[in-house]
C-alpha cells in the first residue's frame, strides 16, 4: 500500500513538475534566463565600450 503511493507520487513528480511564469504572460525556464543573462552582459559590454570612447574623447587633445 505505501510503496504504491510512492511509486504514485514519483510518476506525478516526474510528469507534473512546477512551471514559472511571470505573471502569466509568458513561462520563466532555463532558456529565458540565460537569454536574459545574454542581453544583459552585451547591453553592458556595448555601454561599458561607449563610455570609454566618450571619455577619451572628451580629454584628447
Amino acid at each position: 500500500m505505501e510503496r504504491e503511493e510512492l511509486k504514485r507520487l514519483a510518476n506525478m513528480a516526474e510528469y507534473n513538475y512546477p512551471v514559472f511564469t511571470a505573471g502569466g504572460l509568458f513561462e520563466v525556464n532555463r532558456n529565458t534566463v540565460l537569454s536574459f543573462i545574454t542581453t544583459v552582459t552585451t547591453y553592458l559590454i556595448i555601454i561599458t565600450q561607449l563610455g570609454s570612447d566618450d571619455f577619451t574623447h572628451k580629454f584628447k587633445y
